[in-house]
C-alpha cells in the first residue's frame, strides 16, 4: 500500500530506494496522537501551501482543508505526488524560491 500511496509518480528504482528506507526516520509516537495546536497565531506569519495535484494519500480537497487550517495566503500547485521533494526536486525548488522573493 505504501507504494500506491507514496510512488505513484516514481520510477521503478527511485521507487525501490524510497521504500527501502521508509520507516527508517519515524516521528515519536506522542507526535501521532498530539492534538493541542494553537492555530490561532499562524495568520501573523505569510506562507503558501504547496499542494501535490498527484498525491494519493493525501487528494488535493484535503490539502486544500490543511491549506486554511494553517491559514496560508496562497496555494500553490505542483503536477507531483506526495513525495514532491524527490520526483519534483526542480520544480518544487522553483516554487519554493519564487514563494520567497513574492512581495506579501
Amino acid at each position: 500500500r505504501y507504494d500506491a500511496m507514496f510512488c505513484n509518480d516514481m520510477d521503478a528504482v527511485t521507487k525501490g530506494a524510497f521504500l527501502a528506507k521508509l520507516g527508517g526516520d519515524q516521528w515519536p509516537l506522542t507526535t501521532y496522537g498530539h492534538t493541542a495546536c494553537n492555530h490561532d497565531m499562524l495568520h501573523l506569519v505569510p506562507s503558501s501551501y504547496v499542494l501535490c495535484l498527484q498525491d494519493r494519500i493525501l487528494p488535493p480537497a484535503w490539502q486544500e482543508i490543511f491549506a486554511k487550517r494553517f491559514k496560508c495566503e496562497r496555494t500553490v500547485s505542483i503536477d507531483a505526488g506526495h513525495q514532491a521533494m524527490i520526483t519534483r526536486p526542480h520544480a518544487l525548488a522553483e516554487i519554493l524560491r519564487l514563494e520567497a522573493i513574492s512581495p506579501r
